[in-house]
């Protein structure tokens, strides 16, 4: 997408959709958000009063590959540092 962005001469934008400085001046670019959640989608998009819709702009929505995303976060899990990561849940039977 910034390969894309830069050949198309507009901004572009990363992590988050909603600080999207193109989106702040009402001009072209592509803002990308890697973690859009449910709530934040129907906010900023399917909300009448959304600037998203206001703009007319487009969205697409890309989802990796199930099996991929597993295999990821078990190695990012696995091998993280964050003490977080390694303390046992009893909702998830650890």
């Amino acid at each position: 997408l910034q390969t894309f962005s830069s050949a198309v001469s507009v901004s572009f934008h990363k992590p988050q959709w909603a600080g999207c400085g193109a989106i702040a001046r009402r001009e072209a670019g592509v803002c990308f958000d890697e973690h859009l959640s449910l709530s934040r989608l129907r906010r900023q998009w399917l909300d009448p009063s959304s600037i998203g819709l206001a703009m007319g702009a487009r969205l697409v929505h890309v989802v990796r590959e199930p099996l991929e995303v597993c295999v990821s976060a078990y190695q990012y899990h696995l091998l993280s540092s964050e003490p977080w990561l390694h303390v046992p849940k009893s909702e998830h039977f650890g």
